[in-house]
């Protein structure tokens, strides 16, 4: 995730999952006492950050990698994914300033959910999968 996902949530690493934090800011570890975690690991570029997660997920025998956001991450993960699974959200942001990138042509949405309500908001939601077709 990039550094602006993880403060979004409350700069609180995900439970029960090894967290991956993107970020340009070199000391950022170090700021945020984040250094010497099991399950954080702070990174400078996308490429590291898969490569870190790709050699963690191995010995531990994960079969996943998740990438969860923001905007810049989404977007220069997509070269590297088959599957996307999105919560499509019924609602329109007008201040918004980020935005999850297009969908690229060789991808199909192969799965939808039924619509729920989150209890909390009362937004109307989905899950749907796309994966890659390939050639």
């Amino acid at each position: 995730m990039g550094r602006k996902t993880f403060e979004s949530m409350g700069s609180k690493p995900l439970p029960k999952r090894v967290n991956f934090i993107i970020t340009t800011q070199l000391d950022y570890a170090q700021q945020k006492g984040l250094e010497n975690l099991e399950d954080v690991h702070v990174l400078h570029n996308l490429d590291d950050a898969l490569t870190h997660a790709a050699n963690v997920a191995h010995g531990l025998k994960f079969e996943t990698i998740w990438v969860i956001g923001g905007e810049k991450v989404f977007k220069n993960a997509m070269i590297f994914t088959d599957r996307i699974e999105l919560t499509v959200v019924d609602t329109v942001i007008e201040d918004g300033d980020a935005f999850y990138p297009e969908i690229p042509d060789n991808f199909e949405l192969t799965e939808e959910s039924e619509s729920f309500i989150d209890d909390n908001s009362g937004l109307s939601y989905k899950f749907v999968t796309y994966k890659q077709q390939k050639d």
